[in-house]
C-alpha cells in the first residue's frame, strides 16, 4: 500500500506540473475523491487534495498508472529496463513516466497502444471515452474482442458507466467519479466488483476499502439453491456461517421433509440430504434461521433424475478377473439403478498376450452393475476393448490390457508402541502388537 501511495504521488505531482493554468471548472461533489483519497490513490499537490487540485487536468500518464495498479502489475512496469518507448518519450515529466511508457510500448495489450505515429501524449488531458476505455481493461474486457473503439462509450454505459460520459477535457474530481463507478463493477467471469478484487489479489488493503466506505465482506444471505442429487440439496451462502446457530429446513408447501445438513470446511454450504429418495419433481423452498432476526428464504425446482452418461469403472483387467464393473449416471453423476437387459456391451480382444488369441470375448449380463466372461478366456498381455451401450446415450469405450493377478510380494513392518498405560516397551511385556502392511507387485 506505501508503494501504491508513493506511486500516485509522483504521478499526480507530476501532472500538477504539467498544468500551465488552471481549468476553471468548479468541483462537483467530493465524495468519490475521499475514497479514493482513503485508498491512497489521489495525493494531491503540497496542500492535498484540494479543491484546487481536483480542479486540475487528468492526463494520459496519470490513468496509464492507474490501469496498471487496478491490472496488479504496476511493480513490473516500475522495474521495466527496455530500450523500445514512444517516439514522444522525451515528453514526459521524469523518468519514472518515460520507465512506465516503456512498459505500455512493450505490452500493448494494456491497451495503450499510442497513436498512428507512435505517440503516447503523456501529459495530454484525457477524454471520457479513452479513460472509460482504460476502465474497460481494469474491468477484463478487451479491445477486438469485446468491443470496438467506436463502441467504447455504448459498452461502457451497459454496464453502468456514464458519469462522465458527457464531459469535456476530464478533471482529477471527474477521474475520481468515473474511478469509483468502476470499482463498483463487477469484473468481467470473476462474480467480484473490482474493489473486491483488488481486495482479493492483495492490491489494496481490507481495512482501507472499509474506510472508504466499501462492505467487503458481503452481507450474510443465502447466494443459491441447487439440486445435487436425487435427494440432495445444496446451499450456498454469501460469506461462512455460524453452523452452531443456525437451522435450515426443506418443505413444500406446509410439507416439511426431513433432511441431514452436512457443512463444507469453509462453512459457507450446506448439503441437505432428505430422507425421502428421489424427492418427487416440484417446486421446494429452503428455509434458513437463527441469522438475524428474519428468516431466509429461497426456491429450488426439483427434477426427476435421467440418464446421462455410461461409465465404465473397472481400472484394471487382472488374469483372473471374472467381470467388469459399469455404471449408468444421472445428470448429478449418481449411479442410477437399470433394468434387466437394457444395457448391451462388447469385448473385443485387439491384441493377443502370449498364448492368446485375437478376436471376441463373450460377455454375459450381470447383476445389472457388471458383465462377467469366462477369464480362462484371457492370458496376461491380452489388450481388451470394452464398449458399453445404453440406450441414446453416448457408449462408454475403455482398453485394457490384462495383468498379472496380483500376488503378495513385499511387506512393511511399522512402529511397535509401548502398551496401554505404559511410556515404554518392558521386558515380558505380552499383548505387544507389531503393525505392518503387506504389498502386491503393483
Amino acid at each position: 500500500m506505501k508503494n501504491l501511495k508513493k506511486v500516485f504521488a509522483i504521478v499526480l505531482t507530476v501532472a500538477m506540473l504539467a498544468t500551465l493554468f488552471m481549468v476553471p471548472v468548479a468541483a462537483a461533489g467530493h465524495e468519490d475523491a475521499d475514497k479514493l483519497e482513503t485508498l491512497g490513490i489521489l495525493i494531491g499537490s503540497g496542500d492535498g487534495v484540494t479543491d484546487e487540485y481536483l480542479e486540475s487536468p487528468a492526463t494520459r500518464i496519470t490513468s496509464a498508472i492507474l490501469l496498471l495498479k487496478l491490472k496488479g502489475v504496476i511493480a513490473d512496469a516500475e522495474a521495466w529496463n527496455g530500450t523500445v518507448n514512444f517516439n514522444d518519450a522525451d515528453d514526459a515529466l521524469s523518468l519514472y513516466a518515460k520507465s512506465i511508457m516503456g512498459y505500455l510500448k512493450e505490452t500493448p495489450a494494456m491497451g495503450f497502444v499510442g497513436d498512428g505515429q507512435n505517440n503516447f501524449k503523456p501529459n495530454a488531458v484525457i477524454t471520457a471515452q479513452e479513460y472509460y476505455k482504460v476502465l474497460l481493461v481494469a474491468l477484463g474486457y478487451a479491445q477486438g474482442d469485446d468491443f470496438e473503439w467506436s463502441e467504447v462509450m455504448t459498452f461502457a454505459e451497459s454496464l453502468g458507466l456514464d458519469a462522465i460520459a458527457n464531459t469535456q477535457g476530464l478533471t482529477i474530481n471527474d477521474f475520481a467519479i468515473a474511478t469509483v463507478e468502476a470499482l463498483n463493477t463487477e469484473v468481467k467471469g470473476t462474480g467480484m466488483t473490482l474493489i473486491e478484487k483488488l481486495v482479493a489479489d492483495g492490491v489494496v488493503d481490507e481495512a482501507d476499502a472499509e474506510a472508504a466506505g466499501w462492505v467487503i465482506t458481503p452481507e450474510l444471505a443465502i447466494e443459491s439453491v441447487a439440486q445435487a442429487g436425487k435427494n440432495k440439496i445444496e446451499v450456498n451462502f454469501t460469506t461462512a456461517v455460524d453452523t452452531s446457530a443456525v437451522t435450515i429446513a426443506f418443505k413444500q408447501g406446509l410439507v416439511f421433509y426431513y433432511a441431514t445438513v452436512a457443512w463444507n470446511d469453509a462453512k459457507d454450504m450446506a448439503t441437505l440430504t432428505t430422507a425421502v429418495n428421489p424427492i418427487p419433481a416440484g417446486t421446494y423452498t429452503v428455509e434458513v434461521t437463527g441469522i438475524g432476526d428474519e428468516v431466509m428464504t429461497a426456491n429450488v425446482a426439483v427434477v426427476a433424475a435421467t440418464a446421462a452418461m455410461v461409465e465404465i469403472k473397472t481400472a484394471i483387467l487382472y488374469n483372473g478377473s471374472t467381470s467388469i464393473a459399469f455404471a449408468v449416471k444421472n445428470q448429478f453423476g449418481e449411479d442410477m439403478a437399470i433394468g434387466s437387459g437394457s444395457v448391451f456391451a462388447t469385448a473385443y480382444k485387439t491384441a493377443a498376450g502370449t498364448g492368446g488369441t485375437v478376436g471376441n470375448l463373450a460377455l454375459t449380463a450381470g447383476t445389472g452393475s457388471t458383465f462377467t466372461y469366462n477369464a480362462a478366456h484371457t492370458v496376461v498381455g491380452d489388450v481388451v476393448q470394452v464398449t458399453v451401450v445404453y440406450g441414446a446415450l453416448t457408449p462408454a469405450t475403455k482398453t485394457f490390457t490384462v495383468q498379472a493377478d496380483p500376488a503378495a510380494s513385499t511387506i512393511a513392518f511399522g512402529t511397535v508402541e509401548p502398551l496401554a498405560n505404559k511410556s515404554y516397551i518392558f521386558v515380558n511385556d505380552a499383548g505387544l502388537e507389531i503393525p505392518y502392511a503387506l504389498y502386491d507387485q503393483y
